[in-house]
């Protein structure tokens, strides 16, 4: 009985080891984690992009990540509670609970050591209510604040590859859906006529265009954005239409018009 008593006893205590090794290990992970949504519910996105791997960056912009976080009900969150932990070399993951102001949501977070620093690699929450598989999850249209910096820096990605003559950089930054239709090339013949007409739009920055939105998305899922910069003599009018990829407002077609 003693000795049943002993290995017991022992694996209790290896397990507790175990436990507290995991904790251990997690540690900077939940730190990043908490700092992130600190930075985010007080309005500092430079200061959480700081916690984003360079893949994250790449491949979400600014816009598109608080458009995702508001969308999400992340952009308030409180604290956070993590249920599972763990760490495979230079890569973990946490996965557990965001509380909010308005309830609890369910997320994962994967994280990719840099040196001595994890920093945040993916962010996912999975969408809530009935769906059929293969069907399109419901998406909230970002804030009217969101859809005007989403249309500006298009703008302005647009622009400097005018400037540039070049559609390449551009491509590189559009959805999935429309670089699966096109080529960096055929970006260039189509918006042709906008580099040789020698105009300069990165002149456009410092202002920030109106717009509308159709109502709600298209049977695709297709936010439609509208609106221009009130610039004298000529004005300057776009259409935009953004497609929800990989949790992000993506681009996927865009019109401009100088008139």
């Amino acid at each position: 009985m003693k000795g049943i008593l002993k290995v017991v006893l022992a694996l209790a205590a290896v397990i507790g080891i175990a436990v507290g090794a995991v904790f251990l290990f997690t540690a900077d992970m939940v730190d990043v984690a908490d700092r992130f949504f600190s930075a985010v519910r007080a309005n500092n996105l430079q200061q959480a992009t700081g916690y984003l791997s360079a893949d994250f960056r790449r491949a979400t912009n600014d816009q598109q990540l608080a458009a995702f976080l508001q969308a999400n009900g992340l952009d308030r969150v409180k604290s956070e509670s993590w249920s599972s932990r763990t760490v495979d070399g230079s890569r973990g993951t946490l996965k557990g609970t965001a509380m909010t102001d308005t309830g609890a949501v369910p997320l994962t977070m994967i994280f990719v050591k840099t040196g001595s620093d994890w920093l945040i690699h993916t962010i996912r929450k999975p969408q809530a209510g009935a769906q059929v598989q293969g069907s399109r999850p419901a998406v909230a249209i970002p804030a009217p604040k969101v859809l005007q910096q989403m249309a500006d820096d298009t703008i302005h990605a647009f622009a400097l590859a005018v400037q540039a003559k070049s559609m390449k950089g551009f491509y590189a930054g559009i959805s999935k859906a429309w670089q699966d239709q096109t080529t960096p090339e055929k970006l260039d013949e189509v918006f042709k006529p906008f580099f040789e007409s020698g105009m300069d739009l990165t002149k456009l920055r410092p202002l920030k265009p109106g717009i509308k939105t159709r109502k709600g998305l298209d049977k695709n899922g297709v936010l439609t954005v509208d609106g221009s910069y009130n610039t004298k003599p000529k004005t300057v009018s776009f259409e935009q239409k953004f497609i929800f990829e990989n949790g992000a407002w993506k681009l996927l077609g865009i019109r401009v018009n100088v008139k």
